[in-house]
């Protein structure tokens, strides 16, 4: 079990039979589930998902976990396989500072508003809005500009509301820290003539319990 800005992970560590996936996912109890599996596309360590595709800070718990297992130290690169992600990700891990990034994929559509965002990332809408909103479609991020805060532990929701409050820059590398209840990600944003070139998604990744599974056959 781990929790990286408020978000609560878990990852199982093989083997599973695949008949007993679904009633892991429930008992664990987390907000997601990843169960670590051998890689097929290239990369060192692949995670699926019983519910949906894993998402960036799930790639980022499976980078770390596997660096932590494999006994890296310093700056570990770790290519990570997910299910529903097409090309193995990116991720560097420190385990002694216990934390690790990852990159993310450049938005697949942008509308910037004077009051937010809609950002398409891996698939999904998020709406970033700095004004009391709910939208019916996608993700309803809220943001408080003041602070750089938002309400959503998403590393995506993070990375749209980076690319809202860099709006104004049109080239260069900024990293911003946007704050996830009491936890932050660091976004790590570049653009060129006004437009998104690169992002990456970072911070802490605390480790709160091992646990073993008994499966009775």
């Amino acid at each position: 079990m781990l929790e990286t800005a408020g978000q609560k992970l878990a990852l199982v560590i093989p083997p599973t039979p695949h008949e007993v996936c679904a009633e892991m996912d429930q008992a664990l109890e987390a907000d997601r589930v990843g169960f670590l599996c051998n890689p097929s596309g290239g990369g060192s360590v692949r995670v699926e998902c019983v519910r949906g595709a894993a998402d960036t800070n799930l790639l980022r718990a499976a980078g770390y976990f596997y660096a932590k297992q494999q006994g890296m130290t310093g700056m570990a690169f770790v290519l990570t396989e997910g299910s529903g992600i097409d090309d193995p990700r990116a991720v560097v891990a420190n385990v002694e500072r216990e934390t690790a990034s990852a990159v993310l994929p450049l938005p697949e559509r942008l509308e910037l508003r004077e009051t937010g965002a809609d950002a398409v990332l891996d698939g999904v809408l998020y709406h970033v809005t700095t004004e009391d909103e709910t939208f019916s479609d996608g993700v309803t991020v809220r943001l408080d500009p003041a602070d750089s805060s938002i309400d959503c532990n998403s590393a995506e929701a993070a990375a749209a509301a980076a690319i809202w409050l860099t709006r104004d820059l049109m080239d260069g590398t900024m990293e911003l820290n946007i704050g996830v209840r009491d936890k932050v990600l660091e976004i790590g944003l570049r653009k060129d003539a006004g437009e998104v070139t690169g992002l990456s998604v970072g911070g802490e990744l605390r480790l709160l319990d091992v646990r073993v599974w008994e499966l009775r056959v």
